[in-house]
């Protein structure tokens, strides 16, 4: 899977909002993968929404819902 296809993944599956850890699980992928390189590009261009403040424990995203698709 390329990262952008790994992108879209996590775009569809948090319509609902997931942790860090429940995205590694849905997608294989290693949770500090995700946290390292992945889901800080989509928080910083807005395309995912932290629902509690930044490095907040139990912290989960949702997709941005005024994302142009």
């Amino acid at each position: 899977m390329t990262k952008e296809q790994l992108r879209e993944c996590i775009i569809e599956a948090c319509v609902v909002d997931h942790s860090i850890d429940e995205l590694a699980t849905l997608l294989k992928k290693s949770p500090d993968y995700l946290q390292n390189f992945v889901i800080p590009d989509l928080v910083a261009d807005g395309t995912l929404l932290r629902t509690k403040p930044s490095h907040s424990p139990g912290q989960t995203y949702m997709t941005n819902p005024k994302l142009d698709k």
